[in-house]
């Protein structure tokens, strides 16, 4: 399907091919990534990478000592990965090798990490670190693969999930009893509908004017804003707040 819509030319062009964790998915994109899509690498989507393996295979929340406290660093951990695939710290390959191995010490010897996580659920972080995500080859999820790669900063399929989920179970999807006019018209009207919905929010955004936000100095009536910071501060000091 993919060379008779696109043509082998245009495929010849595809670099970056994101697939979630699903076997039958990426075995497909293997497939095709041999026969036509010959110059494009296969990434890991982000968000199945670390979220949907760090629910079946990280720490449940009876297995932390301190759940509020341990929830909160866990969640640290889980965005200290996501940055070895997002660019926001580690852009190179050393710095990547430097922060994995950093965050593996942390794991097993920081003494208040694991006061407040317990050491079944550091342990289980680092066995999710060593045999779910560095396992894998570094070029499917890690930054520095991709650096020089167009593929405007997506590292996650969220977006394209939350889309095809609604075409798929919303009141207007494509059911199999449906023949393929009635499919794609369906569809066709689910998208025109999403779309409108998205204008009309953009067109509220756009034609609405906050009453104050204090950090943008565009806003017409910040002196207005300033001009109260004073007024609270001593009302503050002097113990009457």
């Amino acid at each position: 399907a993919l060379p008779a819509m696109l043509g082998v030319r245009n495929l010849k062009r595809v670099h970056l091919i994101l697939t979630d964790g699903d076997a039958s998915e990426y075995n497909a994109v293997d497939q095709s990534i041999f026969c036509y899509v010959k110059n494009a690498i296969w990434g890991r989507c982000g968000h199945h990478l670390i979220e949907k393996t760090f629910l079946k295979h990280g720490p449940k929340d009876n297995e932390v000592k301190n759940l509020s406290n341990g929830q909160a660093i866990l969640l640290k951990v889980r965005r200290w990965v996501r940055s070895w695939i997002d660019g926001t710290s580690c852009r190179s390959k050393k710095e990547y090798e430097f922060s994995k191995a950093l965050l593996l010490q942390e794991l097993q010897t920081n003494s208040v990490l694991r006061r407040f996580v317990g050491n079944k659920a550091a342990e289980k972080c680092v066995g999710w670190i060593l045999n779910h995500i560095v396992t894998l080859n570094d070029q499917q999820f890690t930054f520095h693969c991709k650096n020089k790669i167009w593929c405007l900063h997506k590292y996650t399929t969220n977006a394209t999930e939350g889309m095809n989920y609604a075409a798929k179970h919303s009141g207007m999807s494509a059911q199999p009893r449906n023949d393929m006019k009635t499919s794609a018209s369906n569809m066709s009207a689910h998208m025109d509908i999403k779309s409108r919905d998205r204008e009309y929010t953009q067109m509220r955004m756009t034609n609405s004017t906050p009453l104050y936000f204090a950090t943008d100095l565009r806003v017409h009536n910040i002196e207005y804003v300033k001009a109260l910071v004073p007024i609270a501060n001593s009302t503050i000091n002097g113990g009457s707040y």
